[in-house]
């Protein structure tokens, strides 16, 4: 069972399905979030997915039109956010405690990617979303 929290702990998840690919997001919007050259991600099924303390403390901030981004009210980690149409959940590696057998797979968004970022060689490139 993969579980995770926020920086201040007041916000925790499990997923009882998790990974194991994790995906380099270089868009603009995930620069933004992460403060980095890209955001990790790594995904969930949403029916293994669940809020295990802090739900209410979640903020969501529409991030483009459709798509919602949550955040912890108290300090500001960006929190996994569940797609339904996709039927999963987006998870930030960082957020989690346990140790998952998580492999770097991918980088997307190759297109917005930070001019001064040498990115790492030998996994999947893709200039968009993938799929």
């Amino acid at each position: 069972m993969a579980k995770g929290s926020c920086l201040c702990g007041k916000i925790t998840y499990e997923a009882a399905k998790i990974g194991p690919n994790v995906t380099k997001c270089h868009c603009k919007i995930c620069q933004k979030t992460s403060g980095s050259a890209y955001g990790d991600y790594t995904t969930a099924p949403i029916d293994s997915f669940k809020w295990t303390s802090g739900e209410r403390l979640l903020t969501k901030y529409e991030s483009s039109p459709g798509n919602f981004r949550n955040f912890c009210s108290v300090c500001g980690t960006h929190m996994p956010t569940g797609h339904p149409a996709m039927g999963i959940y987006f998870i930030q590696p960082g957020t989690l405690d346990s140790h998952e057998p998580l492999v770097e797979s991918s980088h997307m968004f190759l297109r917005s990617s930070a001019p001064w970022h040498k990115r790492q060689q030998g996994l999947a490139e893709f200039q968009e979303y993938p799929g």
